[in-house]
């Protein structure tokens, strides 16, 4: 397993479109893995933002909200 836990505190923005503060954000991933020897496989279950809290990064980029997946990996090793 894995837990990644990321903060960026907020800051002043300021570009040819817009300026302004940007808040700070904290985010926090995780991935769960399973081998499978016999077969020679891997699953995995995890997220990008896992409490799916909105953030942006700057003005007119789009809130970043949470991503899951799960994977099968078949002859990885």
């Amino acid at each position: 397993f894995n837990v990644n836990l990321r903060n960026q505190d907020g800051f002043y923005f300021e570009s040819d479109f817009r300026q302004g503060n940007i808040d700070g954000y904290t985010s926090v991933d995780a991935q769960v893995s399973y081998k499978f020897p016999q077969i020679r496989s891997v699953l995995k279950l995890g997220g990008t933002n896992i409490f799916n809290t909105y953030y942006k990064t700057a003005f007119g980029n789009p809130e970043i909200g949470g991503i899951y997946y799960l994977s099968f990996g078949y002859n990885v090793f």
